[in-house]
């Protein structure tokens, strides 16, 4: 088991580019025929192995539950600077009001 050696190749593309249908219908395709294509320069013992890939794209798996995160943590920090605002103001008014007073 050692001596496997395991490589993952992480492909970014643009915006318009990253949906499950681009990825399916063209990115899929094209990448199966590099892989075909170059399999002949390949040593021999390599074509054993079992080689696959498996696309994943960020839009259709994680985005949702990015944006949920996002959100949890805009909230927690618009109720954090309400708090030290709200801090401040209690500051600013007595101190103004202590120098008022003398």
């Amino acid at each position: 088991m050692n001596e496997l050696d395991y490589d993952t190749y992480k492909i970014k593309l643009k915006p318009e580019y990253n949906t499950h249908d681009w990825i399916n219908n063209h990115f899929n395709q094209d990448f199966t025929k590099i892989i075909n294509a170059y399999s002949s320069v390949a040593a021999p013992e390599d074509s054993t192995y079992n080689n696959f890939f498996l696309p994943k794209t960020w839009v259709v798996g994680e985005k949702d539950s990015f944006e949920q995160k996002a959100q949890l943590l805009d909230g927690i920090f618009n109720g954090i600077v309400i708090v030290s605002m709200c801090l401040c103001f209690f500051s600013l008014s007595s101190s103004m009001s202590a120098n008022i007073f003398d």
